[in-house]
């Protein structure tokens, strides 16, 4: 079984899941969100999302979720990270596009302001990220050819986040947050024809999140 359909088992799991707790406490929420992710550009400089989220209201505010978050972004550069230089007759920047799969656990805790319509809150979690690097091909320019392939091993995240609930009604909220995440990466980017490989370590990515959500 790959790692989307084991999350998304996982996801129908926990919502089948009862709390013993009084409904106020027990509150159910799934939530559907796009994220955009900045970085320095080692490995990427902007990294797109979708998200998908189930929540559970614990005892005194508290609340925990797990999240499935799918992102494409752009190796930027990968022969810039090999120190090779592209044929001059090619204009443009040769990136690798890669897709990753991010399974995330979260605890958090929501702040009530003296406003009814929003809430604050702020949440920390651990996550495992797996990520699917295309391999690139083009000249080189000394008339060589390179073949760049990129293993990045699975990666463990630690997650910080921050936002506000906008409470449209009693079942339906907006949700805006800051997050960042720490990356505990170990990609190897190898020119396979020249045999010349970097390592590429841990990683920070910020940026920010909206979604909206469903109470039940």
């Amino acid at each position: 079984m790959n790692l989307s359909a084991l999350a998304l088992l996982m996801l129908i799991m926990f919502s089948s899941l009862s709390f013993s707790v009084n409904a106020a406490e027990g509150d159910r929420i799934f939530g559907v969100y796009a994220n955009v992710f900045g970085a320095s550009g080692q490995p990427s400089g902007d990294v797109l999302g979708i998200g998908f989220m189930t929540q559970y209201q614990l005892k005194n505010l508290w609340f925990l979720d797990i999240e499935l978050i799918q992102t494409e972004a752009d190796f930027d550069n990968p022969l810039k990270v090999l120190e090779l230089a592209q044929d001059e007759s090619i204009t443009s920047t040769v990136n690798a596009v890669y897709n990753s799969t991010i399974v995330m656990l979260r605890l958090g805790k929501i702040i009530k302001t003296s406003n009814p319509v929003f809430d604050a809150y702020w949440s920390a979690g651990l996550g495992i990220n797996t990520i699917d690097v295309d391999t690139i091909t083009g000249p080189l320019l000394e008339g060589e050819s390179f073949k760049v392939a990129t293993d990045a091993q699975t990666e463990t995240l630690i997650g910080l986040s921050g936002g506000i609930r906008q409470h449209l009604n009693d079942n339906w909220d907006i949700n805006y947050a800051l997050r960042i995440n720490y990356h505990v990466a170990d990609w190897t980017v190898k020119d396979i024809i020249s045999s010349t490989s970097k390592k590429i370590d841990n990683y920070v990515l910020y940026g920010v999140m909206i979604g909206v959500e469903r109470r039940f």
